[in-house]
């Protein structure tokens, strides 16, 4: 019997209308929330990493950004041993990866991410290495 090809019959299945949506104003900014939280269960922030889009099991593994509702846990992020302590301070801030990324675009100019600061300076020594794949859309 001489070998078939698989084919499936093509359609262009003709032309959507096009709609314009409107979007909610996004100018308005999101108030930076005081000193940095680990979140638990009664907070206002995402359950789940923005990196690994994993929860967490272990106590105080998610980290809440200050400036959005996003956490990052602390699998997704290479801090060194000698910062651990340091970061859990009541007067450091986190600024998410992705507050960072929002920021970069806005000034046009490519930083390094430290992801940790206190009275406006990085906490590290070294920039802050992610240690998996961050997913970005371009659009919502």
């Amino acid at each position: 019997m001489p070998a078939m090809k698989m084919m499936v019959k093509k359609s262009t299945g003709g032309v959507a209308p096009q709609m314009v949506l409107t979007m909610p104003d996004q100018s308005s900014s999101v108030a930076p929330v005081q000193g940095m939280d680990v979140c638990d269960d009664g907070s206002d922030h995402n359950n789940f990493c923005i990196i690994c889009r994993d929860g967490s099991d272990k106590a105080n593994s998610l980290i809440c950004c200050n400036y959005c509702p996003q956490v990052t846990c602390l699998n997704c992020m290479d801090i060194p041993q000698q910062f651990r302590q340091a970061i859990m301070s009541e007067d450091v801030i986190f600024w998410g990866i992705m507050c960072h990324i929002g920021q970069q675009l806005v000034d046009e100019t490519p930083q390094p991410y430290f992801g940790f600061y206190r009275g406006g300076l990085e906490v590290l020594d070294k920039f802050l290495p992610i240690l998996a794949t961050l997913e970005v859309s371009k659009q919502a």
